[in-house]
């Protein structure tokens, strides 16, 4: 697997970890987001980095109450699962070309 695949890959897992952890509390602040998602994959840049790109697609709208409180959603979360459910079926076929 190339260097950029691999980016990639990283990308679309912490991108999935964020859905997962917004579509498990709702709304949540985002230094609760960023903490729990840093436990399992990635780092802050990274994880600040693609919770910025759901919020450009629309896919997580972003609150800021303050400059300490900022609050992030799901928007659309029937079709956000829908879109996670298709990333992990992309993962699982990478997995499985690597293993063939």
């Amino acid at each position: 697997m190339s260097l950029r695949q691999e980016k990639v890959m990283d990308s679309d897992i912490i991108r999935t970890e964020i859905l997962r952890v917004l579509n498990e509390s709702g709304k949540i602040r985002g230094s609760e987001l960023t903490s729990r998602v840093i436990k399992r994959v990635g780092n802050e840049k990274m994880v600040h980095r693609e919770i910025s790109m759901l919020v450009e697609s629309g896919e997580v709208e972003r609150k800021m109450y303050s400059k300490s409180h900022i609050e992030y959603q799901i928007i659309n979360i029937s079709e956000t699962v829908n879109n996670q459910l298709k990333e992990v079926h992309k993962e699982i076929d990478v997995i499985f070309e690597d293993i063939h």
